[in-house]
């Protein structure tokens, strides 16, 4: 036990991103050199290999512009974004290329960079071994953490490329990224374009980016071109697609038409094909990691699914982790049972399992007749966002933690209490037998939950959706042999300020303070002081991953040696978007108090 009780804020701070300029430089942009064919000539023939800048070669993978007879035009599905030229190779080849990623090192290593991998591929026919793309996250000797693969894919009806892409998260320690793009020896040339990979810090600073939207890009087959029904669209835009796999009008004679049973909203287009066509999308759930993993996210996924005939596609969703572990089974809407020409509306939810970052949506059509699809969503919701922090929790370790919370309200109310650690994981209570409970509270009810002094101290903080007419407050108790115990009232903070100052008077007594980053990605959170004639006599800054929690001493902070001694204040400040709940504890002898802080 050291002075004044401060065992409890004697935790080292944990060390999170902090990007500085080289490191945001590799941020959001297409790391990858000459990535869509343009730097360099192109070949008048297959057979005319070419100088490639950025790539290293093994065989005879060359580059060829577009418009070249027998090879792909302009009018084939392509990237939307194309220039004048593609990668092509009708022999066993690889073009090879590496990235470093140093210069990020620290961020990757703190598990907050997302990389986005994407490429079009595709062939002038039928080819027996596609072209495909691999991305391999290594160490500066070489060692492969993890790969992905795009593809392999080709194009059956004749020449074109689809897109193909994958997210997940850069593995720990990676510093370097090595691209490789292989072509097979074929009857037919294979091709690939616009190869990217883009590295972005997690997405979303608050939960709230990701609840009660339709999660998935262009459901509704309305963005980008389509084609008269039978002919393959030039590309779809936020979807991997294959085969022919296109977008194509309502109406026409042997078609299906606004009159057909279908969406009452179904605008122009929709998803049609047919063959084992099929199209997925990824999409990024990280930014309500808080909440999906106390349970509290739900899931809505829902499709309009038919075709000419009574056969339809079938959709499936899966969940998984950032390290690409799948989290529950696969689960589908349809096929769907209809008769004639129509579309029939289907729908499920369930709770979004816990530890699931990335959700894969993919639709399979049907090998016989045309299949079709329209107005698909998937959306969370959440029974509350959290809109209530309690930045301190301890208990065990001659500390006790209580949370009081009354309805004023003239209506019963539930609502859900979850405890996370310094990590910002889910924080096991052993009295509640998990990390989070649901509160429920009659009229004017009230109710208290407690976290004993049992066992080792274990520290973090609690966040709760409180309703309307729900408030209450926190009791912090510390136990110390010898003494009577100390209690302290803490305030509950809110969770949606970037800036907040705490008091403090250090001339007889010490501060402690407990801060918690509210946002899913990695802060730096800068922290000036003044004295009671408002001087400036401290200035640092610390960093904090994402949704994590650290307590100290105040003058322990990097560049707070100055508040010994004084009266003053202190601000905390994370960048504008992103949300930090902040708690002051004073310490004299076995006595303490709480601080709460002002929001500005």
């Amino acid at each position: 036990m050291t002075k004044n009780g401060l065992t409890l804020f004697s935790a080292a701070f944990l060390v999170a991103a902090q990007l500085g300029h080289s490191q945001s430089s590799l941020l959001g942009t297409n790391l990858i050199v000459n990535g869509n064919a343009e730097s360099g000539s192109a070949g008048t023939a297959i057979s005319n290999v070419v100088t490639i800048p950025g790539w290293t070669r093994t065989g005879n993978a060359t580059v060829l512009p577009y418009n070249l007879t027998n090879y792909m035009q302009v009018s084939n599905p392509a990237p939307p974004d194309h220039g004048f030229q593609y990668f092509a190779a009708q022999s066993a080849s690889t073009l090879t290329q590496q990235i470093d990623v140093s210069p990020a090192a620290s961020a990757i290593s703190a598990g907050t960079v997302k990389f986005t991998a994407a490429a079009y591929l595709g062939s002038g026919g039928t080819v027996t071994y596609p072209p495909q793309v691999a991305v391999a996250f290594q160490n500066s000797g070489g060692q492969t953490f993890s790969s992905i693969t795009l593809g392999p894919l080709a194009y059956p009806p004749g020449n074109g490329m689809t897109l193909q892409q994958q997210i997940g998260l850069v593995p720990s320690g990676t510093t370097r990224v090595t691209v490789t793009m292989t072509f097979a020896s074929t009857a037919s040339p294979s091709y690939i374009d616009s190869v990217s990979l883009v590295l972005s810090s997690l997405s979303g600073p608050t939960p709230a980016s990701v609840l009660g939207t339709n999660l998935i890009v262009n459901g509704g087959a309305e963005a980008g071109p389509n084609a008269p029904a039978g002919k393959a669209t030039l590309y779809v835009p936020g979807w991997s697609t294959t085969d022919d796999l296109s977008v194509a009008p309502y109406g026409g004679s042997g078609w299906i038409t606004p009159s057909d049973p279908g969406p009452s909203n179904e605008g122009v287009n929709l998803f049609c094909g047919s063959s084992g066509a099929s199209m997925y999308q990824d999409i990024d759930v990280s930014s309500a990691a808080s909440l999906i993993d106390a349970g509290q996210v739900t899931y809505q996924v829902s499709a309009w699914l038919g075709g000419l005939t009574s056969v339809s596609p079938t959709l499936t969703y899966e969940f998984f982790d950032w390290s690409g572990n799948q989290l529950a089974a696969t689960a589908q809407l349809g096929p769907v049972s209809h008769s004639g020409v129509g579309l029939v509306s289907t729908s499920a939810s369930d709770t979004l399992p816990a530890g699931t970052r990335r959700v894969h949506i993919a639709l399979a059509f049907p090998n016989s007749s045309y299949g079709m699809a329209d107005n698909i969503s998937f959306s969370l919701s959440s029974n509350g966002v959290p809109n209530a922090v309690l930045p301190q929790v301890a208990f065990g370790g001659g500390w006790y933690t209580a949370l009081y919370f009354t309805n004023l309200s003239t209506s019963s109310v539930s609502f859900t209490v979850s405890f996370f650690d310094d990590n910002g994981q889910p924080l096991t209570v052993p009295a509640l037998s998990g990390s989070s409970i649901t509160v429920n509270l009659a009229a004017r009810g009230t109710a208290v939950i407690q976290a004993p002094n049992s066992g080792a101290l274990a520290t973090g903080y609690a966040l709760a959706a409180l309703p309307a007419g729900v408030t209450g407050y926190g009791v912090l108790r510390q136990s110390v042999s010898g003494v009577p115990d100390q209690e302290a009232v803490v305030p509950l903070s809110g969770t949606a300020t970037s800036t907040t100052t705490l008091l403090f008077d250090d001339t007889s007594y010490v501060t402690g303070v407990a801060l918690v980053n509210l946002s899913s990605t990695a802060n730096s959170v800068t922290v000036q002081a003044y004295d009671n004639q408002g001087n400036v006599i401290g200035t640092g800054s610390l960093s904090l991953a994402g949704n994590a929690h650290t307590s100290a001493a105040l003058q322990s902070l990097s560049g707070l040696s100055g508040v010994s001694g004084v009266l003053g204040s202190v601000d905390f400040s994370v960048p504008s978007g992103n949300s930090i709940a902040v708690l002051g504890l004073r310490f004299n002898g076995a006595a303490l108090t709480s601080i709460p802080t002002a929001n500005q």
